[in-house]
């Protein structure tokens, strides 16, 4: 099946370290062929709205109705009836996001995921010291709630 170009937008986000997801569609297109490599698929995720593909080089962005006066500023607007959705070439992508402002992915030091594993390996411990000894966490709440001087 042949597909028109369209902006894959997955590089530009992990560049920029920003979210994305592929939109529900995505999911229901069970033949490969048809679905492709995904990215007519892709939505970034904004603050303010969305951005998504239009086809070749030209992009969607849907705004939030607290920005589309300013959205309106850089780029045309695309409209039927209560819908806010503009239309821009890639070239304007910067412009558009720094409106819309894209969310970042969670990024982690590796102090601070050393210290998650440390936490998380605390718990795992305190579960499996309940697990032998025959209680757990909902029993010895209970306890306590129906015999105060079993605490």
């Amino acid at each position: 099946m042949n597909q028109c170009a369209c902006v894959d937008l997955r590089p530009w986000a992990k560049t920029n370290r920003y979210r994305w997801r592929f939109e529900e569609s995505y999911k229901a297109e069970t033949d490969a062929a048809t679905r492709g490599d995904g990215r007519w698929y892709v939505e970034v995720l904004c603050r303010n709205g969305l951005i998504y593909p239009c086809g070749g080089v030209m992009l969607l962005a849907y705004a939030k109705s607290g920005v589309v006066s300013r959205v309106a500023d850089v780029v045309l607007h695309q409209t039927d009836g209560g819908a806010r959705v503009f239309k821009f070439p890639v070239e304007r992508l910067d412009e558009v996001s720094a409106i819309l402002k894209p969310r970042r992915r969670r990024t982690y030091s590796p102090k601070q995921i050393e210290v998650m594993a440390k936490r998380l390996a605390g718990a795992r411990e305190r579960k499996k010291s309940l697990a032998q000894s025959g209680q757990t966490g909902a029993y010895r709440v209970g306890l306590r709630e129906s015999c105060p001087e079993a605490t």
